[in-house]
């Protein structure tokens, strides 16, 4: 089976047993891999990618020896706040929603900041909950609606003073917890949520 777009092709997946834990593993091939590489997704699937032509002993005998990294993988990810997406998302639904919600808190802070911006997009983006390029286009993930309130602030605000700040530098930091004072707090609480 060949993912379209990609060059993956899944191999084999299954359960395994590791230290006591089974865990659901999803084996695929990518064209330009050059070793072996483990990932814990949401859902807790273990994702081995391996090289073309390796055979299928090798990335098990890899997992093997890397029990204890993947018994600190699921430590932390316990250690997370999970948050289920819809079955039925992403849909346009979902990205009005999002847009409905973020053009609405843009309007609420930059009363306060009043940061000039080009464009307000809403993207299935992977690795970040938001961006702002140096033309001031601000780019938001749709799954931002499933956040608590107080986080989809954070995310805003953050993006919002980047339009002013494009660093995380102390200037920036002192942007932020003009409406956001405990930023600090509100970062870590991100970093520990995931939307899957």
């Amino acid at each position: 089976m060949r993912w379209p777009g990609r060059m993956v092709s899944i191999r084999e997946e299954g359960i395994l047993d590791i230290g006591g834990r089974r865990i659901p593993y999803l084996m695929s091939t990518h064209r330009q891999a050059r070793r072996i590489k483990l990932i814990i997704s949401g859902d807790g699937t273990l994702r081995i990618t391996v090289p073309p032509r390796m055979g299928r002993d090798i990335p098990l005998q890899f997992v093997n020896a890397h029990q204890g990294w993947i018994d600190q993988a699921f430590a932390k990810r316990d250690a997370r706040k999970h948050i289920a997406l819809p079955p039925d998302a992403p849909s346009k639904k979902h990205y009005s929603i999002a847009r409905s919600i973020v053009l609405e808190k843009i309007q609420y802070f930059n009363e306060y900041y009043n940061h000039p911006h080009t464009s307000v997009r809403i993207k299935d983006i992977r690795t970040k909950w938001g961006s702002c390029s140096s033309k001031g286009n601000l780019n938001f993930n749709y799954k931002l609606q499933f956040l608590p309130t107080h986080l989809i602030d954070y995310i805003i605000v953050h993006e919002l003073c980047h339009l002013k700040e494009m660093n995380h530098g102390k200037n920036f930091w002192n942007l932020v917890v003009q409406c956001i004072p405990d930023a600090v707090a509100r970062k870590k609480e991100l970093l520990r949520t995931q939307v899957y």
